[in-house]
């Protein structure tokens, strides 16, 4: 095959590279590029690892990201916005719906829909916020609970060191008995 002296990738090796950008799946994008069914994953995973379709995978997430204005802080920031949105912020002091003109960026962006219904008199047509509803605030937590570290997936693992005789001695104990070990009386069988 031939090979774009460009990127150094045959044109399979680059219809898998953009195959996979439009969903970050190797096997599917393998597939889509014209690599068998049967060994796609195999060949997807193949392929991530090839550092020419790495690095040209990279510099078109980077582009498409700096494209996007998609950055870390920006992430950050619209998680932000929506575990610490607060309702208080669309109404007046009356407790009448805000106009959408006054609100801020932060509860603009926590709001989810609006559901509007209109009515016109000879006039002018009026529209009335029939039911807004926010962002799930409590995913949004969640988000920020594990880009902060503070929530790991997964199981938690505790890791107690003991030796082999305060295993036995703990075996021994009952809970109204934590501080005195069991005696057991009788003879030992040699193991045959």
């Amino acid at each position: 095959m031939l090979v774009n002296p460009a990127t150094g990738l045959n044109v399979k090796q680059e219809k898998f590279v953009q195959e996979y950008l439009v969903d970050l799946n190797a096997k599917q994008a393998a597939i889509r590029a014209g690599y068998s069914p049967h060994t796609a994953e195999s060949q997807g995973s193949r392929l991530l690892g090839h550092a020419k379709v790495a690095e040209l995978i990279n510099a078109k997430l980077a582009a498409s990201s700096k494209k996007a204005a998609l950055t870390i802080e920006r992430v950050d920031q619209e998680i932000a916005r929506l575990a610490f949105s607060d309702m208080r912020k669309l109404y007046d002091a009356d407790g009448n719906l805000k106009p959408q003109s006054e609100w801020d960026d932060d509860t603009a962006a926590a709001v989810a829909s609006l559901e509007i219904t209109s009515a016109s008199s000879k006039d002018k047509s009026s529209a009335v916020v029939k039911k807004l509803k926010l962002w799930d605030k409590g995913s949004a937590l969640l988000l920020a609970s594990r880009r902060l570290g503070i929530l790991k997936d997964g199981a938690s693992t505790v890791t107690v060191n003991l030796t082999l005789e305060q295993l036995i001695m703990m075996s021994y104990k009952s809970p109204d008995d934590a501080e005195k070990p069991k005696v057991i009386e009788g003879k030992a069988e040699a193991a045959k």
